[in-house]
């Protein structure tokens, strides 16, 4: 398919046009939202010459992809939204944090939490509180995994978003989240437990998947240099990038 996109877009370069052909310089390609991108500008600059319109200059393709409804507003939502509730369960718990012995992540006590909508079993199951299997999804302990969280959903939340639109992101990361609250549920009926790391992970999980779904598309001799270690590269960045997110899970449960 990208050779195939590749030939036509270089045929469509090299024929007599109306306005200049833009300049490639394509994204290195360390993912495959990279290798995506550049077929969608191969893609844009054919319907652009199709419907005799000047084409764009891959700076301004990028901008054009930031603009408008292409940002990832999903993210921005969900980070105004875990910010409102974490500074209102501040409110609820009269401006105070607990004593680190007792809550290690500069945060409200349990009590407020629970009042807030933390996952409590008992209340889900007995009491018929359904809405705490969503509700966890925004709060948070304190400052440390809210930060924690909030870092993590920006840089990953806001790359799948912009790769694959608002619906997808909101998906992959709303299903997981549920998820996540009802395995603990399930099996951690005694611990209350809130946080976005049940979503977090259902977005690491997607590009995971990506990678295995294009493996031959994004280690490609005609995507990468032939080098064998510069391709291999690729796939040393997916391990730490992993390796980091274990450790921000094993952080997050301490």
């Amino acid at each position: 398919l990208l050779e195939n996109v590749i030939f036509i877009f270089n045929s469509f370069c090299t024929s007599k046009q109306h306005s200049p052909a833009p300049t490639y310089q394509p994204l290195p390609p360390t993912h495959t939202a990279g290798i995506r991108l550049d077929v969608e500008w191969a893609e844009d600059a054919a319907w652009r010459r199709t419907h005799k319109e000047p084409y764009l200059s891959w700076s301004d393709f990028q901008q054009t992809r930031d603009k408008g409804f292409n940002r990832p507003f999903f993210t921005y939502i969900l980070l105004v939204v875990c910010t409102a509730v974490l500074i209102a369960s501040y409110g609820l718990n009269g401006w105070k944090v607990e004593p680190l012995n007792i809550n290690p992540m500069v945060g409200p006590s349990a009590e407020t939490l629970i009042r807030m909508g933390a996952k409590q079993t008992s209340l889900i199951v007995n009491q018929g509180e359904w809405y705490r299997l969503f509700s966890p999804m925004v709060l948070h302990a304190g400052l440390i995994h809210y930060f924690l969280n909030m870092t993590a959903l920006w840089f990953i939340g806001k790359a799948v978003e912009q790769c694959h639109g608002f619906a997808a992101a909101a998906i992959l990361f709303i299903i997981p989240a549920v998820g996540g609250t009802i395995l603990s549920a399930i099996f951690l009926p005694e611990y209350i437990s809130v946080g976005a790391s049940g979503g977090i992970f259902g977005l690491i999980g997607a590009c995971v998947a990506d990678i295995f779904i294009n493996w031959s598309l994004l280690f490609s001799k005609h995507v990468n240099a032939s080098d064998e270690g510069v391709r291999f590269r690729h796939l040393k960045v997916r391990v730490l990038r992993e390796i980091f997110a274990v450790a921000r899970m094993c952080g997050s449960m301490l």
